[in-house]
């Protein structure tokens, strides 16, 4: 870093500023090849302008824009090689761009092509920019360091005004997280300076220089175009303050101009940088922590409810009213299994603690809701006294005729879990969400489906509810998942209301795992013969899993109350032996 003058003064937008300039909506990198002269342009123009760090115009330039590697190669080379001659009567740095893989299946992949074809182009400089995770990165950070130690790796994440990327993560930790392995961090895009300096206030000092890019502002859309206010002084002046704050190095994204960072250049005349940056631990602050569910020495027993698919809620208040005078310790409300469409999972458990329930454990899925909307549903919950979720990815929207509805799916469930955890820490400190997720005992893997509730343990789950157990197999992978699990582990139990009922569950509802001896046992009998061979199975997987979980998540069959109620008085009955 000793050719380095801090504070470092970064270029501002090219994508947007290109746009601006020639009205082309392609993908600014082509110009690369195609608009030599416009790229130069602009290259210059922030230079002159005061800056000592330029990007090159290389940020879409993946396997997904630029699927041949001869094309990807072209365009890579030619950005490159522009940058620095436009660079070097400056004396300026040159970053090599390599932007954000929206397809995390494609993100190692693609950074790791990259990265390559940059060194073999002797690039010294390498950012990382606008990620919302790090998927993918730290295999190409690896690679780099290990072929190419002396180039110097810049990482940079994008934030919403919350401090979370669209993926769902908190940016400071992030952040933190990337100074393990990168010479500078950052911030850039989708903020302006106001709310990036209310980051960089949380996030305090870090052990690398640390650089902030803020957008122009917030962009509106006015006769169909993206614009952003043309505010160079006033966007100077606050980008400028974040050098109080820790940044070893400013600049702008996007809506920025060379106007802007010609104003910013004049504010940092004289400054001095303060990347200079404690070792020590941050201050954690105080945190309340998350109760167990079997806390009180026996063994917990949560019901699953179903809401209406009307706005009719008799039967769902009469049902909870039922089985919590049984004894239940937790009512769980299901979100619109199978994607029919059933009345809120969080408002119905609202209800629910106002009629009394003792906890509630509403279901949210990543199906129907961006981050916003699952952010602002997850405050008004913790708000109202709602302290334990359930979170899973949702069953798929139904497609056909008729228009269906796709699915949302900002999040898988191991994203969600980790949103909610960085939202206890943050934002949920005193009144932590006990977070729970799914486990699928009769997975035909069930290797694998157990790492993934390892996976989800990591990510921060307290606790998992299996789906129904059966079969012999399945009390086995349960048996190994208390083994291999330290989070709270709820036994599934759900009595079939008849030979019909078994027959459905076993055929068209994956997941169940419902027995052909079972569904064989149940042929021909009346419906007390039934109820009588149902809760028996039940009773008998209660009493061998007993010792082997922390309690039982009791599954509703039809509309048959009376089967729950029974098995909460003999899970009861047994503890008090």
């Amino acid at each position: 870093m000793a050719e380095m003058n801090f504070p470092l003064l970064f270029d501002g937008a090219f994508g947007t500023y290109y746009y601006a300039l020639t009205g082309d909506g392609e993908l600014c990198e082509r110009a690369n090849l195609l608009r030599a002269d416009v790229v130069r342009r602009i290259h210059r123009a922030y230079l002159s302008a005061g800056a000592n760090v330029i990007r090159t115009n290389t940020f879409a330039v993946n396997v997904v824009n630029f699927p041949e590697e001869a094309q990807r190669f072209s365009v890579l080379k030619a950005g490159v090689e522009l940058a620095r001659e436009c660079a070097q009567p400056f004396d300026a740095t040159v970053f090599a761009s390599v932007g954000s893989v929206a397809d995390k299946t494609l993100a190692a992949a693609s950074y790791l092509a990259v990265c390559k074809q940059l060194l073999s182009l002797d690039v010294r400089h390498v950012l990382f920019e606008t990620l919302d995770s790090l998927e993918g990165v730290e295999e190409a950070v690896r690679f780099l360091r290990e072929h190419a130690p002396d180039v110097q790796i810049a990482v940079s994440f994008g934030a919403g005004q919350d401090g979370v990327t669209a993926r769902g993560l908190s940016a400071e930790r992030l952040v933190h997280r990337a100074e393990e392995i990168a010479d500078f961090v950052g911030f850039n895009c989708r903020m302006g300076p106001t709310h990036l300096a209310n980051l960089m206030r949380r996030l305090g000092r870090t052990r690398v220089p640390l650089f902030a890019l803020p957008n122009a502002g917030y962009p509106a859309l006015v006769g169909g175009r993206t614009v952003f206010e043309n505010n160079p002084e006033y966007f100077a002046e606050k980008t400028a303050e974040l050098l109080a704050l820790g940044a070893a190095g400013v600049g702008g994204c996007c809506g920025t101009t060379p106007r802007h960072v010609e104003c910013l250049a004049a504010q940092l005349h004289g400054r001095e940088t303060v990347h200079v940056v404690h070792q020590g631990e941050s201050h954690t602050p105080n945190k309340a922590e998350v109760p167990p569910l079997s806390g009180r020495g026996k063994k917990f027993v949560a019901v699953e409810l179903d809401p209406p698919v009307d706005a009719d809620l008799s039967f769902f208040l009469s049902a909870a009213r039922s089985v919590i005078r049984a004894g239940a310790d937790a009512l769980t409300i299901s979100d619109s299994p199978f994607s029919k469409t059933r009345a809120d999972s969080l408002l119905c458990a609202l209800r629910l603690l106002q009629e009394g329930a003792p906890t509630v454990i509403p279901h949210i899925t990543c199906r129907d809701k961006n981050r916003v909307a699952l952010k602002g549903g997850l405050l008004a919950a913790n708000a109202c006294g709602i302290d334990r979720v359930f979170l899973v990815t949702g069953d798929p929207p139904l497609k056909g005729e008729g228009g269906r509805p796709t699915g949302v799916f900002s999040f898988n469930s191991f994203e969600l879990i980790d949103f909610v955890k960085t939202l206890n820490d943050e934002v949920f400190s005193m009144r932590p969400f006990s977070i729970g997720a799914a486990l699928n005992v009769n997975a035909p893997n069930f290797e694998k489906e157990l790492s993934r509730a390892e996976k989800k343990q990591a990510c921060g789950a307290h606790f998992f509810l299996t789906q129904p157990v059966f079969s012999e197999e399945a009390k086995a992978n349960l048996r190994l998942a208390r083994e291999r699990l330290s989070s709270e582990l709820l036994c599934g139990i759900m009595p079939v209301a008849g030979y019909k009922n078994a027959r459905f569950l076993q055929n068209e509802v994956p997941g169940t795992g419902v027995p052909q001896s079972l569904v064989e046992a149940l042929e021909g009998k009346s419906a007390e013969e039934a109820r009588s061979i149902s809760l028996g199975e039940a009773k008998r997987t209660i009493d061998e899993l007993y010792d082997f979980c922390d309690g039982f998540f009791l599954m509703l069959p039809l509309k048959k109350v009376d089967y729950l109620t029974h098995l909460i008085e003999y899970i009861q009955n047994k503890e008090v032996r």
